[in-house]
């Protein structure tokens, strides 16, 4: 795809492999990647009974094996969007009222659901670190996003507020103690934003109309998504360093990474210390499907056996999960990010325009997939 902007292009230096699940070639997310080349995503668009949202954590070195169902027990609707070198993942999940709750999945083997406190309506997890940390966001009285980082320990939440954000979403973090996200100016724009230990940096692509961050790896590579002046949505890639008391993204390191054969646009979403980097695209059918994108190529389409498309194995069609067990958290919300992102928090992100919120599941979805569940 071209690009209105004047940000240089590395798509050329990469490799590219498509990967989805067989079970719904239509829609496929790719949102999340550890340093064991674990990932995190789903299939399903949601948008009716026969396409529900469905968590996956899909294993290397092939990707052709059954993916590992990674559905919170009982819920109607789950995306996994973040995952660690422990194996630990997070995401959201959809219950049968229609409730959005963020989840983690810890090392222990069981799920926990993480709500903030009230007045908020949703939550979604969208980052995480190996120091304990969660990042994401809820939903205020007022309709706007307020980020969060989440002490999983401590089942305790710390506002983060970057200065002149009327709606915030974190997305992305790291063991650095770095949070990336984006947020709404007051001015209308949309802006990526890079913390560490309380102090704010943010950032937008060259000659984009909006500028989104999603993810940070311990690399300080960051990754997300701009649009450009055309309206055409690309994938980025940059880098954080150290600056002053905290850290920023220097526009002169963002480059534009696309998918070759996207044409209805590219999203990145994680990446991990080795520089591969996971995320979606739109092709010429209209499918969405996952991408990893492994720095060191030549520009072709290809993966390990030098295939261009690998379709995964099934997964077991139930919804529901094999946990150990479920657990609840609501905790109270701190006044300051400081505290937590001193302590290697981190953040991630979905909301609008970002494709993997879900704000109001079908009511026909809802009443389908209860009928499953309640049949097992």
């Amino acid at each position: 795809m071209s690009s209105a902007t004047t940000v240089p292009s590395v798509s050329a230096t990469y490799n590219f492999a498509t990967i989805n699940d067989v079970v719904d070639l239509t829609f496929n997310q790719l949102l999340g990647i550890n340093n064991s080349n674990v990932m995190a995503g789903y299939y399903g668009s949601g948008a009716d009974a026969t396409h529900p949202n469905v968590g996956f954590l899909m294993t290397p070195p092939a990707y052709t094996t059954a993916p590992v169902n990674g559905n919170f027990p009982k819920a109607v609707q789950t995306q996994d969007i973040c995952i660690n070198n422990a194996g630990q993942y997070g995401g959201f999940y959809v219950d049968a009222a229609g409730a959005t709750h963020g989840f983690v999945h810890t090392a222990d083997g069981a799920f926990t659901a993480v709500d903030a406190p009230a007045p908020a309506s949703m939550t979604q997890v969208l980052g995480l670190n190996d120091g304990g940390y969660a990042v994401g966001f809820f939903v205020g009285s007022d309709g706007n996003n307020y980020g969060f980082s989440y002490n999983i320990q401590m089942a305790s939440f710390f506002n983060i507020t970057p200065p002149g954000c009327t709606s915030t979403t974190a997305t992305g973090t790291n063991n650095h103690g770095d949070v990336v996200g984006f947020c709404d100016t007051a001015a209308g724009t949309t802006v990526s934003w890079v913390a560490n230990a309380g102090a704010f940096s943010t950032f937008s692509v060259p000659g984009a109309n909006a500028s989104m961050a999603f993810g940070v790896s311990n690399a300080r590579q960051v990754v997300g998504s701009y649009v450009d002046a055309a309206g055409a949505e690309h994938g980025f890639v940059g880098t954080a360093a150290a600056s002053g008391t905290g850290v920023a993204v220097d526009v002169a390191t963002i480059s534009t990474l696309d998918h070759p054969a996207a044409v209805g646009g590219t999203t990145l979403n994680g990446a991990n210390d080795a520089g591969l980097v996971v995320g979606f695209y739109v092709d010429a059918n209209g499918n969405t499907n996952g991408l990893l994108a492994t720095p060191g190529g030549a520009g072709a389409v290809s993966v390990e056996g030098g295939t261009a498309t690998v379709v995964t194995a099934s997964m077991s069609a139930t919804l529901t999960s094999a946990s150990t067990g479920t657990k609840t958290a609501t905790g109270s919300v701190a006044s300051s990010a400081s505290t937590a992102a001193s302590s290697s928090s981190s953040s991630k992100s979905a909301a609008a325009p970002v494709k993997r919120r879900l704000d109001a599941p079908l009511a026909c979805l809802l009443l389908f997939l209860t009928a499953m569940i309640l049949a097992v």
